[in-house]
């Protein structure tokens, strides 16, 4: 929904992460750097960060992360 926060939990060391933006808006914070993503938008970042998500914008959003851990 509009205003929502969400925190990521860092996985295990080397995993990576792919967040997808498939409607409105959202903010991905990972290790106090900002990405703003918008419909069509993907973003790839190390997973064993720490990270946050949002929803900057006024209508819900809706979106995917995939998480690949590596062994």
């Amino acid at each position: 929904p509009p205003g929502a926060r969400m925190a990521g939990v860092p996985h295990l060391e080397g995993t990576r992460e792919y967040l997808m933006c498939e409607k409105g808006e959202m903010e991905l914070v990972v290790t106090g750097e900002t990405y703003r993503l918008r419909e069509g938008d993907v973003v790839a970042f190390r997973g064993d960060q720490r990270h946050a998500y949002a929803n900057p914008g006024r209508t819900p959003a809706v979106g995917y992360s995939v998480v690949l851990m590596v062994r």
